[in-house]
């Protein structure tokens, strides 16, 4: 067989019936020859024959899907060696036996092609005659990725498997053309092995291609039907989750009422005990006059009189016991009754705070949209009522927010809602391109249409650049966050940014200390250039990031990050989770950040369910 393609390259396993090493080794197209071959005495031969020439490469290795150590059986009968039982062969040749093993080193198909397969630059033959491990290597070379890159396949078979592992030559060869090649030669070289020639059908592999790209968008639809499913099924959990709460919430309040009722018994019940102990401290008023009384009349009497002594004392004594247990008792019930008053006040705040804060949330966000999912980890709702408060309160430039979520899309929309009421006339000058940081000082406004105006959710940009610039560190967290913006018809005001976290530059602490924080230097370098020539007002948002190692001072580096570009600017601060011990030192580190800069530094603790501190930071 003569090979005319340049830089080839001829991969052969076991030493074939028709040994074509000397014609080929002489063909100027061929690259290199490597020779995979177990049987020891061969290899020699070989070598000695050949004597190390340069294009040939002589593996002393068999091929087995284990990649072990293996028997080699050379038999009686010529040619035929193997480490795979010789089942068939035996029958097709009855006197067969063993006449000499070997222990031999041998690599699987899958490491084979890998390790001595072509190059990216090269084509390739495969030359097969791997007595027993013919149809493994098959069957890897379909399975792998080297496919396209042997043009030629030149197979030894039998027509009728000899081995325990073989297969026949018309099943080999149904997997080679159903694999994309073409049989174009077919020669029985001796009556136990034939000669299949097979080429690379470039047809047959540009149908593979589209079948393979069919294969991926079936699959991307299947992942959409299972998004579109999921977000179903949280739509209905979330429902059932609002009807368990207004249970919950009917349920307090029958417990509250019920609470109620029983204050008052006990009130009732104090009322009463009063009654029966001035009652009480009237009889025994009573009882010193009648006692006076004795003793004026049985003066003259002293056994008397000392008996009557002896009682008076019993009786002050029981008076005075008596007072002390009326007093013990009405201060524990004064206890209990605070402490529960106490309980039932800060259950009914509570209580009364979220569902506040829920109400007002939802009644801002437009009716018929999917709702969004407030996690464990999301920002609490009257934290986020009160971001919205100071959106639409203060005309922010731009919003910085390190670590995003559902806190990003009630954002988004504060944001389009104020911007589509109060900007109108603003935005029908601009033009419908959108322009991210990269583009800011190259980009110009046109005028645009009234109508344009109109359609402003969708396409039209309010300001440069984008009004909110969130970065996040994990790419699952950043995929869904960008998905529920754009279901949300609110990504074109949002510039969410994945950005790993690295070891932060801007921290007070220790080199070897310092915590990791987001990559967003550069982003902030060209916010910071956007606004050199004019004063802007800042909202930064920090509810990130997470710390995968816990340290507790990871939101350190943020202001100090924020002010290596904005210092001059001034800076409203929303820093979240600040019931925590490291954010109470996170809140002492940036204001003697502050201090040393120069700057005034506010910070207002907010009443809200997980604790969070609004700060202002101004140039003095």
């Amino acid at each position: 067989m003569s090979l005319k393609k340049t830089m080839h390259r001829i991969l052969q396993v076991g030493l074939a019936p028709k040994n074509n090493l000397e014609q080929w080794l002489k063909q100027d197209t061929v690259h290199n020859i490597t020779l995979i071959e177990p049987h020891p005495h061969l290899v020699q031969q070989l070598k000695q024959q050949y004597n190390d020439h340069p294009k040939l490469q002589i593996i002393a290795a068999g091929l087995d899907v284990r990649q072990s150590v293996q028997t080699l059986v050379d038999f009686n009968l010529p040619g035929f060696s193997s480490t795979s039982t010789a089942t068939g062969l035996k029958k097709l040749f009855p006197g067969l036996q063993a006449q000499e093993y070997f222990q031999v080193n041998t690599i699987s198909p899958a490491n084979l092609l890998e390790q001595y397969g072509p190059q990216d630059n090269q084509t390739a033959t495969l030359v097969i005659h791997a007595k027993g491990s013919e149809a493994a290597l098959v069957q890897e070379l379909i399975n792998g990725t080297a496919l396209l890159k042997f043009t030629d396949v030149l197979l030894y078979s039998a027509p009728t498997p000899l081995y325990e592992d073989s297969m026949e030559t018309s099943q080999l060869q149904e997997k080679l053309l159903a694999a994309g090649y073409e049989l174009i030669h077919e020669e029985p070289i001796s009556p136990e092995w034939i000669e299949s020639h097979f080429q690379r059908n470039t047809a047959q592999d540009q149908i593979l291609l589209l079948t393979q790209q069919l294969k991926n968008k079936d699959q991307q639809l299947q992942e959409q039907q299972t998004q579109q499913h999921t977000l179903l099924k949280s739509l209905n959990e979330l429902k059932k989750e609002l009807e368990v709460k207004n249970k919950l919430l009917t349920q307090k309040q029958e417990e509250l009422d019920s609470l109620k009722q029983t204050q008052k018994k006990m009130l009732e019940q104090l009322q009463a005990i009063e009654i029966k102990l001035k009652e009480r401290e009237q009889q025994l008023n009573n009882s010193k006059k009648q006692v006076e009384e004795l003793e004026h009349a049985l003066q003259q009497e002293q056994q008397k009189t000392q008996q009557l002594k002896i009682e008076k004392n019993a009786l002050v004594h029981l008076e005075n016991r008596m007072e002390q247990l009326f007093i013990q008792q009405t201060n524990q019930i004064q206890q209990a009754t605070n402490a529960l008053g106490q309980h039932v006040t800060k259950s009914l705040a509570d209580q009364r705070q979220h569902t506040q804060a829920l109400t007002a949330l939802q009644h801002y966000l437009e009716k018929g949209e999917q709702p969004l999912n407030f996690g464990a980890w999301s920002m609490s709702i009257d934290t986020l009522n009160y971001l919205v408060r100071q959106i639409e309160k203060n005309n922010y430039d731009v919003i910085i927010e390190f670590g995003s979520g559902t806190s990003t899309v009630v954002l988004a929309k504060a944001v389009a809602q104020r911007l589509t009421s109060q900007r109108y006339s603003q935005i029908t000058k601009n033009n419908n391109k959108q322009l991210a940081y990269e583009d800011i000082e190259s980009h110009s406004l046109t005028h645009a249409t009234e109508s344009q105006a109109s359609s402003l959710l969708h396409t039209a940009e309010y300001d440069l650049p984008r009004q909110i610039l969130s970065f996040e560190q994990d790419r699952s967290h950043f995929n869904q966050t960008k998905q529920t913006l754009n279901s949300h018809g609110v990504s074109q005001v949002v510039e969410l940014v994945l950005a790993p976290l690295i070891p932060a530059r801007c921290s007070a602490q220790p080199t070897e200390q310092r915590p990791l924080f987001y990559d967003a230097e550069k982003q902030l370098e060209r916010l910071a250039c956007l606004f050199e020539q004019r004063t802007a007002r800042i909202l930064v948002i920090v509810d990130g990031p997470f710390s995968p190692k816990d340290n507790p001072l990871i939101r350190e580096p943020a202001l100090g990050t924020v002010l290596q570009y904005l210092s001059a600017q001034p800076i409203d601060i929303l820093l979240d989770d600040t019931q925590r011990s490291g954010e109470q030192q996170v809140l002492e580190h940036w204001q003697a950040l502050c201090e040393e800069r120069g700057l005034t530094f506010n910070a207002q603790p907010l009443d809200v369910v997980k604790g969070a501190t609004w700060i202002t930071v101004r140039p003095e």
